[in-house]
């Protein structure tokens, strides 16, 4: 198993406080979008496994 580096930080968007986290490992591109209280951690296992 390989270690995954991410690239994360705070983004302001349209006065939106926008948490953004991204590794660069090829194509396509995919996105995660937690909601309902939920944060980011919630698709932990998934994006380590994609």
């Amino acid at each position: 198993m390989s270690i995954i580096q991410y690239n994360q930080g705070y983004h302001k968007i349209n006065n939106h406080r926008i948490y953004c986290k991204h590794c660069q490992n090829g194509q396509p591109t995919v996105i995660f979008e937690s909601g309902l209280g939920d944060d980011s951690s919630t698709w932990k296992e998934i994006q380590d496994e994609i």
